[in-house]
């Protein structure tokens, strides 16, 4: 019905949009037809995870958890978590599966740009490619706001810059929403104002190219070599970082 009755409503709110586009991305799954991307980025999200386990015994916040998404993971291993995400249905979806699995996470809806919580609250907050969805003037003090000094952010984000993930994105509108906005490199300079320390690593350049071969049998071995030829690359050549495809952030307060 709001589709259907507000048309002018939706066009002015950028939030409303969000919600909407994410409740039928999850009841419907439609993105998996994006998997073969991720069937490359195992070096980021295996450098998020080691960060992330330091915060084990701490406060936890995640940003835009989806179905449960890293939240159920740091929690099996004992961590004090609270995860939001602005979709009704993840977070509906969220809660059954960590009452099946006997866990205890505080998962709200919440717009992460008005974060209901205390100030100093976490030691950790984080998340997996949100903050390109949000406003990050808004998201960015929130943040600072509610971690306690020395607390990190780390959040794995879509870089806007190379020409080939552009072309796709382009071909593929219905499968990101409308207000997405990968992040350039000025977004990053952003990001950096809040936070007395800050750190940004770059993966995924040449890599891309490893994607029409995630079927074959040797698709680790050309993985892990464009993934270390990547690094050299972005050693050799820092103008580079810009052009690749995801940048984990390490934001301290």
């Amino acid at each position: 019905m709001l589709r259907k009755n507000n048309n002018q409503y939706l066009k002015t709110n950028r939030k409303i949009r969000e919600k909407i586009f994410h409740d039928e991305v999850f009841e419907t799954k439609a993105r998996r037809k994006l998997s073969v991307f991720y069937s490359i980025n195992e070096s980021v999200r295996k450098e998020f995870a080691e960060l992330s386990l330091k915060y084990i015994s701490k406060r936890i916040l995640e940003i835009g958890c989806g179905l449960g998404s890293y939240a159920t993971s740091v929690a099996l291993k004992g961590a004090k978590v609270s995860a939001i995400d602005i979709s009704e249905y993840a977070i509906k979806e969220a809660k059954k599966r960590c009452n099946n699995e006997n866990l205890k996470i505080d998962f709200r809806i919440m717009d992460a740009e008005n974060l209901k919580f205390k100030d100093n609250e976490f030691d950790l907050v984080y998340g997996l490619a949100i903050l390109h969805h949000l406003n990050l003037k808004a998201v960015i003090p929130e943040i600072h706001r509610v971690l306690r000094k020395g607390g990190k952010a780390i959040f794995i984000e879509p870089m806007a810059h190379n020409p080939f993930i552009n072309v796709f994105r382009f071909l593929t509108p219905k499968l990101r929403s409308k207000d997405e906005h990968p992040l350039r490199m000025q977004d990053l300079q952003l990001l950096s104002k809040d936070f007395s320390g800050f750190e940004f690593k770059f993966y995924y350049f040449l890599s891309l190219f490893t994607v029409p071969f995630y079927k074959l049998l040797f698709f680790n071995q050309i993985k892990y070599f464009l993934g270390k030829l990547d690094e050299k690359i972005f050693a050799v050549i820092p103008s580079l970082k810009r052009f690749a495809w995801q940048v984990l952030l390490i934001l301290e307060k």
